[in-house]
């Protein structure tokens, strides 16, 4: 099974599930987001406001259901980067509830430079973090 260097802990609110009681759909693209940010903040990758060298963008996300979540479920979501491209990288995530696994998830992240939006090439500097991040859940 692949290390995650990066999980946090959730508890789902009220206002995470629909009219079933069920976690809906969408608050899972939230869990991915705030551990993607998480993530970057325990690797040391600061981009708000964004350096001249990095403007991120979603690209594609995508999720599989495994197992439904509820109100107060007690959540882990971990998230990793499983390939850095030239100007784009893809996280990977797993959600989990005592142990089980309930969701996996995959972002593709682009670097651009605005106003344009066109691609650009991620610097040195923060494959290096993410690298030395990565190889942290490796030891």
């Amino acid at each position: 099974m692949d290390k995650f260097p990066f999980s946090m802990s959730y508890q789902i609110p009220f206002d995470d599930v629909d009219m079933g009681g069920v976690v809906h759909n969408s608050k899972y693209l939230l869990f991915f987001e705030r551990s993607r940010v998480g993530y970057f903040k325990q690797a040391g990758i600061n981009f708000i406001p964004p350096p001249d060298d990095l403007f991120f963008v979603v690209r594609r996300h995508e999720i599989e259901y495994l197992r439904p979540l509820v109100f107060d479920d007690k959540i882990i979501c971990e998230a990793r980067v499983s390939e850095v491209r030239n100007s784009s990288f893809i996280f990977k995530y797993r959600i989990l509830k005592e142990e089980l696994l309930v969701a996996t998830g995959m972002t593709v992240v682009v670097n651009v430079l605005p106003p344009l939006f066109n691609t650009n090439p991620l610097p040195d500097s923060f494959k290096e973090k993410i690298t030395a991040f990565e190889q942290m859940a490796r030891v």
